[in-house]
């Protein structure tokens, strides 16, 4: 055979690659860019835990950074509180939309276990990890470690041991919060339980030892009763709580740290945009909030003896009892 030829056959063999790996790309291409968002039109499937005014916050934050962006929703909603798990389900895979977006942690668990080949943003939970999938993402409520001693340290300058009970559910937060604590002069005194029961013996043994409680968020362990003992106990004893949210700070804790839920939404937003124009969501890495809120409750200051100064009064974005 001439080298002619075999050059000939050679040049063929090479266009005939080029031309599938071009059918390929395209291929895939269509796949993986989502044509109604294209058209201006996302649709959209928003599960809520429950009818909860910082989960409508979340929802008006995403809703409104499409209204900016000129992009209409498609949306159905749904809540658990109001319709099964399984016809939730049933009903979002029948209409499957190009995402899910979930709010708060029951319907992030509900999506995690039951939805697997639609994309889904989850929404104010404190462990992203927790949900976290090949085809899911999202934006967590949990104010970081450091965030919250270094606020222990400013409103509560005198402070040195600093109480925290948890479960096996928040043992890693717990090592967390006593590492760093004590890399910022802090003792940090755990105690490990595993039910709700033994809570107000456990924190009645640590109540002489520390100069404030810290609260973390571990759902085996808090309820309305087991915060009710504590907030009591906190003024029989005189130790201040550093609470969860601005709603553990008007039931009575000292302060509190917060996120503004209508940007965790429009983070999640951020996310959910991304993932429409075909970025892969295993591909995008859980966040946590960017606007940190500090709450005050000035009662709960005055029966406990504590001065707040001036300059964190005018820092907090609620201050309960003025």
């Amino acid at each position: 055979m001439s080298r002619l030829n075999i050059e000939g056959r050679k040049v063929n063999c090479f266009a005939s690659l080029f031309v599938i790996l071009c059918f390929t790309v395209g291929f895939f291409s269509c796949l993986t860019v989502k044509p109604c968002y294209a058209t201006g039109k996302l649709a959209v499937a928003v599960i809520f835990s429950s009818n909860n005014e910082a989960y409508a916050q979340a929802w008006n934050g995403f809703h409104s950074y499409f209204d900016e962006h000129n992009v209409s929703l498609v949306v159905t909603t749904y809540t658990i509180e109001d319709q099964g798990p399984e016809v939730i389900c049933s009903d979002i895979r029948a209409r499957n939309p190009v995402l899910v977006f979930t709010i708060g942690t029951r319907a992030s668990k509900l999506a995690k276990e039951q939805i697997k080949d639609i994309p889904v943003i989850f929404c104010m939970v404190f462990d992203p990890h927790e949900f976290v999938g090949t085809n899911s993402t999202g934006v967590s409520m949990g104010i970081p470690v450091e965030t919250r001693l270094e606020g222990i340290r400013r409103v509560l300058p005198r402070a040195r041991k600093i109480a925290v009970i948890y479960s096996a559910e928040t043992a890693e937060i717990y090592r967390e919060v006593e590492q760093k604590g004590s890399q910022v002069g802090l003792t940090v005194i755990g105690r490990r339980i595993d039910s709700q029961r033994e809570f107000p013996g456990a924190l009645k043994e640590m109540a002489h030892s520390m100069d404030c409680f810290l609260m973390v968020p571990d759902s085996q362990l808090y309820s309305p009763v087991s915060v009710k003992n504590l907030l009591l106990e906190s003024l029989r004893e005189g130790f201040p709580v550093v609470g969860l949210s601005s709603h553990y700070t008007k039931a009575g804790a000292l302060f509190s740290f917060d996120c503004d839920y209508g940007d965790l939404g429009r983070q999640a937003a951020e996310f959910a945009s991304r993932i429409a124009r075909g970025e892969r969501p295993a591909a995008i890495p859980p966040s946590s909030p960017r606007k940190i809120r500090l709450s005050i409750n000035r009662v709960a200051a005055d029966r406990l003896g504590t001065t707040l100064s001036s300059e964190i009064v005018r820092e907090a974005s609620e201050v309960f009892g003025k």
